[in-house]
């Protein structure tokens, strides 16, 4: 407020709850201010309080809450601009007499009649007081002067004035408060109001500026709020439409279905009814002509004579032999119709029909919705200033398209569906949370910058190299032959250095290896199913340890943060991460029906745990605790489907690539997890994709079936 007499007509006079002037205002914890009366009526659930502006919560009882002096004060004030002449003289009602007072004496605050403020004005002690009319009053002009003249009474001893403040018992006191409770006081912080008041004031100011910095973070997060809110609805009444559409889908096929039949039946029965209806017909001639021939045979053997007879008897007898010898053209079998329904409907339309998945998902830390004083400003700054909401996520898979090939659908976050790997009600990241890379650029073609065959002179078998990792210092590529059971070594350009865990070498042999990672350039991971362990060696080959923890098949494998790792095994259909240095189990991600044969695993830049799948959906996303946040995928060979998903890998723009084996290509997604391209396909010459990695300079490495290793520039 810029001044008192703009205060005295806001609404900080109002009762929160009446809305009047408040009377014997109290002021609350959340700092609202309630009358006495209203304060008594706000018990809400038993006993619980609540303030009726903001339900705060109120743990006093009406008897401890504190009076709000300062509102009292400015109440005293404005009733004497507005209702002063509704007053009666003080001084006068002394004497038992009640004469209408004519103004008010600020020094003293009694109001005095016209003769008394004569009076007043004559005495030595009250010559010099201020005595107002109130039509001065009215004027607002003696407002600040009232104020001054202000006391405030002591709670335990009417009629004296505080003049102390006790900073130990938080409390205004009087003269008689120290006189008569002077061991109370006596070794307590007694500071005069002047001083202190002023300390507090500033120490106030301060924090009052503090305070008020917040105002626009919670205008923000309110924003923030509302688009959410905003995009929930949006999200249902989008969701709503696909299930409605995928309804109407559903009515199309059946009717299609009830046509097909239909028309089917109507055709077999129509044609078998026109054979029967022509047998019928010929029957009907052959009869009638019988009965003819017949009834003229006997006229001509009762009543014809014998040179009748003879003449035509050769004939008749021609005739009547037909008749004898009449093979009538007869039916082969009969039409059965009969009408199989399917499944039970009751178990077969909800997997046709579709499920409607309903979760939260966290979101990124530094995009974290909370409303804290501490949280809200450093979530604001690391996001931009601006809030991203955690949006309900909610999925609709239909079974009837799966089953036909349907498209891929992510389940993370609530957006418009469209095709594509990645595509669907969703992203890898929640809804509104900007990618902390800025977007790649991507190459309208890869480019193949190199290419090289993954063997080595100690090969007996063909290649099958199911693993790849690259050093990020050396550039290096180390490839898992896993029917030559090593893991051999190419530097940069492709050419052959080493290879080692090859059979007969120890503790360090592989016996069933599958994949491989890097772990902050100091150990090379192997998963060895056969041997349900995970071996680790220097990044010279040199055979370390064998860590062997819950596993029973472990395939892929990957480095995380925290010098920790991260591994899929198939048959206990779970992801298991561990540390680094010991190889002890930190944490068991389990499948809960989710798995059904995983094989590759990765981790993006901002600690999602992407997992490939043989059975859809084919693409799993956890977050770094192991909560799902979102899947993919449909099997099929449409452009938006997959088979057989190998290898998955992350760049540093945090775009995920899925190696779709049999399609001979690779899937693009994006930052947020949306579908981009196929990055490299058969057209890029590619053939049954394997593992794949990112190199030091951002290519993309992929083995392909039987040994060969291309690298492609993409963006």
């Amino acid at each position: 407020m810029n001044s008192l007499q703009e205060l005295l007509g806001s609404d900080l006079l109002l009762c929160r709850k009446c809305k009047q002037i408040a009377d014997k205002p109290v002021l609350l914890p959340c700092l609202d201010t309630l009358c006495t009366g209203c304060l008594e009526s706000c018990a809400k659930d038993g006993d619980r309080r609540c303030c009726p502006a903001c339900n705060h919560p109120l743990h006093q009882s009406t008897a401890e809450a504190r009076s709000n002096w300062f509102l009292a004060s400015l109440t005293s004030v404005k009733l004497c601009q507005e209702e002063g002449a509704k007053q009666v003289c003080d001084y006068c009602r002394y004497e038992e007499r009640q004469v209408q007072a004519a103004g008010l004496c600020i020094d003293c605050s009694d109001f005095l009649c016209s003769a008394c403020s004569a009076a007043h004005g004559k005495t030595k002690m009250t010559r010099h007081h201020n005595v107002m009319s109130f039509d001065d009053l009215a004027t607002g002009q003696s407002d600040e002067l009232i104020r001054q003249h202000q006391t405030f009474e002591c709670p335990d001893h009417p009629n004296e004035k505080v003049s102390r403040y006790c900073a130990t018992c938080d409390q205004l006191i009087c003269r008689e408060c120290r006189e008569q409770g002077g061991e109370r006081h006596a070794k307590h912080q007694v500071f005069s109001i002047d001083e202190f008041g002023s300390k507090t004031r500033d120490s106030l100011m301060g924090m009052i500026d503090n305070v008020r910095a917040k105002v626009p973070r919670l205008t923000e997060y309110g924003q923030f709020l509302d688009e959410y809110r905003l995009s929930v609805e949006q999200c249902r009444i989008q969701v709503a439409s696909e299930i409605g559409e995928q309804a109407d889908l559903l009515h199309k096929i059946v009717d299609e279905c009830r046509d097909a039949l239909l028309r089917q039946l109507n055709e077999s029965v129509a044609k078998e009814t026109d054979d029967v209806a022509r047998k019928e017909e010929k029957l009907s001639d052959i009869k009638s002509s019988i009965i003819s021939g017949c009834v003229f045979s006997d006229a001509l053997v009762t009543h014809g004579r014998d040179e009748e007879i003879l003449w035509l008897q050769s004939l008749l007898k021609d005739r009547l032999s037909q008749f004898i010898y009449l093979q009538v053209e007869g039916i082969s079998g009969k039409l059965s119709a009969v009408f199989n329904p399917g499944i039970s409907p009751e178990r077969s339309l909800p997997i046709l029909f579709g499920k409607l998945n309903l979760a939260h998902h966290p979101l990124m830390k530094e995009a974290t919705g909370s409303a804290t004083s501490q949280g809200m400003g450093a979530a604001a700054a690391a996001s931009g200033g601006i809030f991203s909401p955690n949006v309900t996520s909610v999925r609709l898979s239909s079974g009837h398209q799966q089953a036909a090939g349907g498209s891929v659908a992510m389940a993370t976050k609530s957006t418009a569906a469209v095709n594509g790997l990645g595509s669907g009600v969703g992203s890898m990241l929640p809804q509104g949370v900007r990618p902390l890379t800025e977007p790649a650029v991507l190459l309208s073609r890869a480019q193949l910058v190199l290419e090289f065959e993954a063997k080595s002179p100690l090969d007996t078998r063909d290649i099958w190299p199911t693993g790849l990792a690259i050093s990020e210092t050396t550039g290096d590529y180390f490839v898992l032959d896993r029917d030559n059971k090593c893991v051999k070594s190419f530097d940069r350009q492709g050419r052959y250095r080493m290879e080692f865990g090859c059979p007969g070498s120890g503790d360090g042999s592989l016996s069933s290896p599958y994949d491989l990672a890097i772990l902050e350039e100091r150990l090379i991971l192997v998963t060895d199913y056969q041997h349900e362990a995970i071996k680790a060696y220097s990044m010279q080959g040199k055979y370390l340890t064998t860590y062997r923890g819950p596993f029973k098949h472990p395939r892929g494998i990957a480095a995380m943060r925290g010098r920790q790792f991260v591994v899929a095994d198939c048959r206990m259909r779970q992801l298991t991460v561990h540390d680094g240095d010991s190889g002890n189990l930190v944490r068991t991600i389990r499948s809960e029906g989710l798995f059904t044969d995983p094989y590759y695993v990765a981790v993006t830049h901002d600690d999602v745990i992407v997992v490939t799948d043989w059975a859809a959906p084919n693409l799993k996303l956890f977050d770094f605790q192991g909560n799902l946040i979102g899947q993919a995928g449909s099997y099929g060979n449409g452009n938006d489907q997959v088979l057989q998903p190998y290898g998955v890998a992350s760049d540093t723009s945090g775009q995920v690539m899925v190696a779709d084996n049999s399609n001979h290509r690779i899937h693009l997604l994006g930052s947020d997890g949306r579908f981009v391209k196929f990055v490299v396909s058969k057209f890029d010459g590619l053939w049954h994709p394997m593992a794949i990695a990112v190199t030091p300079e951002g290519y993309l490495a992929v083995t392909e079936a039987l040994g060969k290793v291309k690298v492609f520039k993409y963006m």
